[in-house]
């Protein structure tokens, strides 16, 4: 169980990260007047909070992949060491290790920038040097979403030419729906905080499309990496990988329902005070969910 929590921090976190970027970098182009900068603040919270879980899910999962990988009758440094440097798995962990604590800087960089005197949100629109910082700290966390694929089932399947980008693509797009969808609703909690009106009228819209088509490509790459690590349909019923998988996409049938009728439905109602209120209910739904849907891949790389 605790090995599977491991799981489920790194995912939380890395999922996390890439909102904050998502948002940065998809959302906020979008975004008018004084809502653009209270969902720049929320990003950069967002992302320095992950930042700084993300090497320390780093020394989880080392520990996790020692604990397996072990040798009880050699010394725990010798197995570390050769864990590390002597395998596949090591070297990829080394590099991800390496981006986990450039990417805590990077966040740092922004947030640090953002909270300074220099740094109001007017003076953030017109400084290039923000573009720059948003733009390194996206690239650390495009290198920490590769450490799934390269170091789980995705590069050892029978087509890793197809499951490693399928695998790449699966953990951008969830970070893209549910990672922003945190930012989101962390900005529409500061302002609520601080008694000014409600941004979801002007985040809303924005954050839709990347929703949409973040659901899209998740289904998708989802299903081509099911189908390339079932044997057959009989395997959902008889391995545990194939049960667990169906408890998952189950959750993730949860997600796109509430995401659904938050866009179809609720999204009309938000010039109205109960249909604000309604969509923070459901967006809460929503990310309950979706981080029920993280733990149930957490534990399905366990039986990878």
């Amino acid at each position: 169980m605790l090995a599977t929590g491991v799981g489920w921090l790194f995912y939380a976190a890395l999922l996390a990260a890439t909102g904050a970027v998502a948002a940065r970098w998809l959302v906020v182009p979008h975004v008018r007047g004084s809502a653009r900068g209270t969902l720049v603040a929320a990003a950069g919270r967002a992302g320095l909070a992950a930042g700084a879980v993300l090497p320390l899910a780093m020394a989880g999962v080392l520990w996790r992949q020692l604990a397996d990988f072990r040798d009880p009758f050699s010394p725990w440094g010798e197995d570390l060491r050769l864990l590390v440097s002597g395998t596949v798995w090591g070297r990829h962990w080394t590099w991800a290790a390496a981006a986990s604590l450039a990417a805590l800087l990077a966040f740092a960089v922004v947030w640090g920038k953002e909270r300074s005197p220099g740094g109001s949100r007017v003076q953030l629109r017109r400084d290039g040097w923000e573009r720059t910082r948003w733009a390194a700290a996206a690239l650390l966390t495009a290198v920490l979403c590769l450490f799934p694929a390269f170091s789980g089932h995705a590069s050892a399947s029978a087509a890793p030419w197809l499951s490693v980008p399928a695998d790449v693509l699966h953990v951008l797009a969830a970070g893209s729906w549910t990672g922003t969808l945190l930012v989101v609703v962390a900005a529409e909690l500061s302002v609520r905080r601080s008694g000014r009106d409600s941004v979801l009228p002007a985040l809303v819209p924005a954050f839709s499309p990347v929703a949409l088509a973040s659901a899209a490509v998740l289904v998708c790459t989802g299903g081509v990496l099911a189908v390339l690590h079932l044997g057959s349909p009989a395997d959902v019923i008889r391995t545990p990988w194939g049960r667990i998988f169906a408890v998952k996409i189950t959750l993730v049938a949860g997600v796109l329902a509430v995401g659904a009728w938050n866009w179809r439905r609720l999204s009309r109602l938000l010039a109205r005070s109960s249909g604000k209120r309604a969509m923070r209910r459901a967006a809460a739904a929503e990310l309950a969910l979706a981080q029920a849907v993280v733990a149930a891949t957490a534990l399905l790389t366990r039986f990878s």
